[in-house]
């Protein structure tokens, strides 16, 4: 629920300036968000969004890959994260809105279309706010679970109820609805956007049957790219030409 900070390091923001601008913007519940913007060449922007624990500079690979091809980018720190304002992270119920923020300023800054894509928690987050924004055009997801239930249950479940109880109460608490995090739930008001799934084939934290059900229960147009190798996360590392081919295939057809 408080996640270390973990802010961007001097190298990683002299190799972002390179590409994008320094931006901030602001979320419907008053929180500042800071972020990095890469104008696009051709109207469209994919918003990017990081998990738990990390900060932006998780996608500069992939803002830098998106640029490469013409496509825009705006990755930021989620609330309690790096540079953004915030302290309590509540596994993509919220973070919804940060997502909505950034959408917004994508459009509002050049693009004229707009695709997300969230690794982990960021992921959760992605799909909610698509399920009910239609300013999303299409959606990429990195490593995710049907529900926060059962990730709970699978990271946390070790004794049953006994050890899951004090991580559900603290969530509930800090204002968490386990029923609105249930992503399996609002799939289907994705509708005929096209979805592009990938998964590590090595994941141990979010293991490929789990992703598996949440791509079986997405509404068609749908694909899934499974990294050979790749653990949580790493895709770009373990198939750099096979991950950039994959994600800009999916994009040139989702907008072309």
């Amino acid at each position: 629920m408080h996640p270390e900070r973990i802010r961007p390091t001097e190298d990683e923001l002299a190799r972002a300036r390179r590409i994008a601008t320094d931006v901030t913007f602001e979320t419907s519940d008053g929180l500042r968000l800071r972020g990095d913007f890469v104008a696009p060449r051709n109207g469209v922007v994919v918003v990017l969004v990081h998990a738990l624990g990390t900060n932006r500079m998780h996608f500069l690979f992939e803002a830098e890959m998106l640029a490469r091809h013409g496509y825009g980018a705006l990755f930021y720190d989620g609330r309690a994260h790096g540079e953004s304002d915030g302290d309590v992270s509540t596994w993509g119920q919220d973070e919804q809105r940060d997502v909505e923020a950034a959408v917004g300023y994508a459009l509002a800054h050049g693009a004229s279309r707009v695709a997300t894509l969230g690794f982990s928690i960021g992921s959760t987050a992605v799909l909610l706010e698509a399920a009910h924004d239609p300013r999303v055009g299409a959606v990429l997801v990195e490593a995710i679970w049907p529900s926060l239930e059962e990730e709970i249950a699978d990271k946390a479940g070790g004794r049953g109820w006994l050890s899951r109880a004090p991580v559900v109460l603290a969530m509930k608490r800090a204002g968490v609805d386990f029923a609105e995090v249930r992503v399996i739930d609002h799939l289907a008001a994705l509708g005929s956007r096209p979805k592009l799934f990938i998964e590590g084939t090595a994941d141990h934290d979010t293991p490929v049957a789990v992703n598996q059900r949440v791509v079986d229960a997405a509404p068609e147009p749908k694909e899934l790219w499974l990294a050979p190798g790749a653990q949580h996360g790493g895709y770009a590392e373990v198939a750099p030409a096979e991950y950039e081919r994959v994600v800009i295939d999916f994009l040139d057809r989702a907008f072309r």
